[in-house]
């Protein structure tokens, strides 16, 4: 596998590991409006362990398998009250 930079035509920009040109192994994708999800990638998407920052500052750690997310753990941003 090799690491690259790739930024895409929606502003959104992934680097980290690439394998039969997608996204691979270990990586961070940022997308335009300031979310990120930065961790395990598989076939050019999330898929394993990683963690997800929301634009509004939410956070989610945990996998994602299969598309869906599992074991998330939920943190929220220092302005959010009664969090779940």
């Amino acid at each position: 596998m090799n690491i690259k930079k790739k930024t895409y035509s929606d502003g959104a920009v992934y680097e980290g590991e690439w394998m039969e040109g997608k996204p691979h192994g270990e990586g961070k994708r940022t997308w335009s409006d300031g979310a990120v999800y930065e961790g395990e990638w598989r076939k050019g998407k999330p898929y394993g362990l990683g963690k997800g920052t929301f634009a509004d500052g939410t956070v989610y750690s945990g996998g994602v398998f299969q598309g869906s997310c599992h074991c998330f753990l939920r943190e929220c941003p220092d302005n959010c009250v009664n969090a779940p």
